[in-house]
């Protein structure tokens, strides 16, 4: 009928997101503040990007770009280091490939 209204509440829930690829894929040891681009997909506003499981400053920038500071602490030993993205959640959300 006209004249009504209704409200009806929702969830936005985030999904398990996805790394297609990291940039640039070696960096120098020993260097402050280094910029590391992840394309992927299902990040959001609340994304996050962990390396070696210590979340980092991350950038949102769209669905399918974060933007990852590495700061010195976590730069300072020469070898492989695990990059992941967590979204918030339960429920929903989740870490990375």
């Amino acid at each position: 009928p006209l004249g009504r209204t209704a409200s009806v509440s929702w969830r936005v829930l985030y999904q398990t997101p996805v790394i297609v690829s990291v940039d640039p894929v070696t960096i120098e040891a020993g260097i402050d503040g280094v910029a590391l681009t992840l394309d992927g997909d299902y990040y959001g506003p609340g994304s996050a990007v962990l390396i070696d499981g210590v979340p980092v400053a991350t950038t949102y920038v769209d669905r399918n770009t974060l933007v990852a500071t590495i700061p010195l602490g976590l730069n300072m030993v020469i070898g492989p280091r695990l990059v992941s993205v967590r979204n918030p959640g339960p429920p929903g959300g989740g870490i990375s490939n």
